[in-house]
């Protein structure tokens, strides 16, 4: 009998939160809104990459000094979204 995959429960818990986004969202971003921190590691096997898709997302961050803006740079990450 062949084994069936099954996902963790940390990766089911990642694929529920996930829906919650239909836009997508990076691992950061599920991690300030939830406070559950997902590592990738869990996330990227083959199974796994059935259920979902990622694209990079570009974002621009504000660069600040004792809390004045001095500038801005953008930063690539990657946004996850369920297929």
């Amino acid at each position: 009998m062949e084994k069936v995959w099954q996902p963790n429960e940390n990766q089911k818990k990642f694929l529920e939160v996930l829906g919650n986004y239909p836009d997508g969202a990076t691992l950061q971003q599920i991690k300030l809104d939830t406070g559950i921190e997902f590592k990738t590691g869990s996330l990227n096997n083959a199974h796994m990459k059935e259920k979902y898709e990622t694209t990079d997302g570009e974002f621009k961050i504000d660069l600040v000094f004792n809390g004045v803006k001095i500038g801005e740079t953008t930063k690539t990450w990657k946004v996850y979204k369920l297929k």
